[in-house]
């Protein structure tokens, strides 16, 4: 399903609007997002939280938007190399932004990527993490701003997608973490048994 707008906009307005920024901070990370696109939420946080690793050498965090999710893990294990991996060219720009911002270029790098065409250079991750779109196409509000809707909505990926994407990821007995809406806990059990 492609996103399209629901109202006429003076296209000059919307550019200027989608580049103001804001910097906020979690504990010892600092993050750049839009003032007016897409931004983290407290799922992204309880997400980085709820890793629990003795070992974490290699992860990846697949639709990392502005990058919150990856740079929190990289900070809380800092011998962990860490791959940002986001489709949206503007969050990859964010990304990369953050990381820099964060000082963490020698072990955090960021992707511009769709996660179903990845290749070798991602396998044999100790941990996949993700805070997907999590709502189906036709479900919900589907926002008028192309980011928000792509990061909320199954537009560019479905659940069987990203379910499958991390476990061609993973290395054997690796870890899979997400966060997903309750009332589609049954579907998320379902992909993963598959």
């Amino acid at each position: 399903m492609q996103w399209t707008p629901d109202l006429a906009v003076d296209e000059g307005t919307i550019d200027e609007q989608a580049m103001e920024t804001t910097l906020d901070t979690i504990k010892d990370v600092r993050i750049r997002q839009r003032k007016n696109g897409y931004r983290f939420s407290m799922d992204a946080v309880l997400l980085a939280s709820f890793v629990d690793m003795k070992v974490l050498k290699r992860a990846a965090d697949f639709g990392a938007g502005s990058g919150v999710v990856g740079i929190m893990l990289a900070k809380r294990y800092p011998k962990a190399e860490v791959t940002l991996v986001e489709l949206q060219e503007g969050l990859h720009g964010l990304c990369l932004e953050n990381v820099r911002g964060n000082a963490l270029e020698g072990r955090v790098k960021a992707l511009c990527a769709d996660i179903r065409e990845l290749g070798q250079e991602l396998q044999g991750l100790d941990l996949v993490v993700s805070n997907p779109p999590f709502r189906k196409p036709l479900s919900g509000k589907l926002s008028r701003e192309e980011e928000k809707a792509i990061a909320r909505h199954e537009l560019e990926l479905t659940l069987p997608e990203l379910v499958k994407s991390a476990s061609r990821s993973l290395k054997a007995r690796g870890r899979f973490c997400m966060v997903y809406l309750p009332e589609r806990l049954a579907d998320v059990v379902a992909e993963c048994r598959g």
